[in-house]
């Protein structure tokens, strides 16, 4: 909305989008721009956007935020407004949003050579993963490559969480051949050891106890070494993740579906989200209708042998 505010629109033709397809992250550019809350900006927006809606429509790709401005426009300006999702998070219900899948195959890569260091050392890993606040994206990136355990917001206690499930899995595994020790942490994730929460805060306590369980404390005669304990914080990198064939394909068939009832049923996905269900399934969701995707807490469970938290 940034660039509706400000009137930058540019006719686009084929030529300019060829080969866009396979360009990582948003090639036309994103932004949060917070002021597009005000209906005195939105007005500004509106006289720029006027002159393309006699005729036109306005398609919307993006998360919760984008959504919610593009019900603003088709709500309050009439605006003929069509929702994609497209969001790394993943927290939208009923749908599967442009670019997660990518977000976690690059991931896995990180968390996978991660592994492998942890396994050959014996080193503890606590990997941060994005999610603005929601645990969808963690939880698929912890899932997908076995970690030990997954610290999320959505967690009722997460400080009983850091000392029973995590400090309990590594008195149970530290030490054990070729074992690797990662946990995936969800930013923002809050608990005692940090105002910030996430990862911060939580390395340090994690070490510091290592330090004083007796199997690292030196007796006469020998050394003793205890584990090293980091973080790693893909953050912003996994905005900029290569499409992998998935999201290619929901692109692909997203796009074409918000055109073809555009132009042939337009009644069937003005003022609505296109909702991808699966290959050759997309219903639409009316903007007022979008809501939060729930956490999948049976696969939590499922990833930790244990009855839902």
């Amino acid at each position: 909305f940034l660039g509706l505010a400000n009137n930058w629109i540019e006719a686009v033709t084929e030529d300019d989008t060829r080969g866009m397809g396979s360009h990582a992250s948003s090639p036309i550019g994103s932004s949060r721009f917070e002021d597009f809350k005000s209906e005195q900006v939105q007005q500004v927006t509106m006289r720029h956007l006027r002159p393309y809606m006699e005729d036109g429509a306005l398609v919307v790709i993006g998360g919760d935020g984008s959504l919610r401005g593009a019900r603003a426009l088709y709500e309050g300006f009439g605006v003929q407004a069509v929702g994609i999702p497209g969001t790394i998070d993943n927290n939208l219900a009923g749908t599967t949003s442009l670019g997660f899948h990518s977000a976690v195959s690059l991931a896995n890569q990180s968390i996978e050579s991660l592994k492998a260091t942890s396994s050959a050392m014996g080193s503890v890993f606590f990997v941060e993963i994005m999610g603005a606040g929601s645990g969808h994206l963690a939880l698929a990136c912890a899932y997908q490559a076995r970690a030990e355990g997954i610290l999320v917001n959505e967690h009722p206690d997460p400080d009983a969480y850091i000392d029973d499930v995590i400090l309990g899995t590594l008195k149970r595994t530290l030490g054990v051949p070729n074992k690797s020790h990662l946990f995936v942490v969800a930013e923002q994730t809050p608990h005692r050891h940090h105002q910030d929460g996430g990862v911060r805060g939580l390395v340090e306590y994690v070490a510091g106890t290592l330090t004083t369980w007796p199997q690292f404390q030196a007796r006469a005669g020998e050394y003793r070494l205890a584990p090293a304990t980091k973080a790693t914080i893909l953050g912003h990198t996994l905005r900029g993740a290569p499409p992998t064939p998935e999201d290619k394909t929901i692109g692909q068939d997203l796009a074409y579906e918000a055109i073809r009832r555009l132009v042939k049923e337009p009644e069937r996905v003005v003022g609505c989200m296109l909702a991808y269900r699966g290959p050759g399934t997309i219903e639409a969701i009316p903007l007022h209708a979008v809501a939060p995707k729930p956490f999948d807490w049976e696969i939590f469970a499922r990833m930790h042998g244990s009855e839902l938290p």
